[in-house]
């Protein structure tokens, strides 16, 4: 099982709950990567818009300026581990504590969905229990926004700010918007969420 350590080293941070775990990202995975973030509905919402890198170029840009990187694998599944989405952490600012995020979602469903929002939750767990963070800030377009509204409306996550008529798609601007989820907010919600360890005292 893959840990990382915490700041005194006494307890080991996994990655891993009883349904899913985080792998970092291998060679052999970039192929159905590439596939998933340039087909058609993934193109216009992820890193690149509508441009179309090389399998070299993506490789290259894949691990530009990131921090952490990892997989979200399904543990549910009895004979392999399918990935059912990717958590990437970048612009890693110790100093004043805080870093961006970013995630996809690889499959749909409702079992895919609830455990691909638990790997978010266990990377996400990882950051703070690895780090002295404040804040992780996510960057969406507002067209993307539906997909942050259940942890808007329970208040774990918050807008910080807008950038006014930013993004172009589908014939017109929108507004990009940066979301926050501050260590005090995460403390709250993590013990809802099943398989997270508890933090040492």
């Amino acid at each position: 099982m893959v840990v990382l350590r915490n700041e005194t080293g006494s307890q080991p941070i996994e990655l891993a709950t009883a349904r899913v775990r985080l792998r970092v990202i291998e060679p052999s995975d970039l192929t159905a990567l590439y596939r998933a973030e340039l087909d058609g509905s993934m193109i216009h919402r992820w890193r690149f818009g509508s441009s179309t890198p090389s399998p070299e170029q993506y490789a290259a840009r894949l691990w530009q300026g990131v921090h952490s990187q990892y997989l979200i694998l399904d543990s549910t599944a009895p004979s392999s581990e399918r990935p059912i989405g990717m958590v990437t952490s970048y612009g890693f600012d110790p100093v004043n504590g805080f870093c961006n995020v970013a995630a996809m979602r690889l499959h749909d469903g409702v079992l895919a969905s609830a455990l691909f929002v638990e790997g978010c939750a266990l990377f996400f767990d990882s950051l703070f229990m690895g780090a002295p963070l404040r804040k992780l800030y996510f960057e969406a377009p507002e067209y993307n926004l539906p997909e942050f509204q259940t942890a808007i409306r329970i208040e774990l996550m918050e807008e910080e700010a807008r950038l006014k008529n930013h993004r172009f798609f589908r014939d017109r601007y929108w507004d990009q918007v940066i979301l926050a989820i501050t260590r005090e907010r995460w403390n709250e919600y993590r013990r809802y969420v099943p398989g997270l360890q508890q933090p040492s005292v």
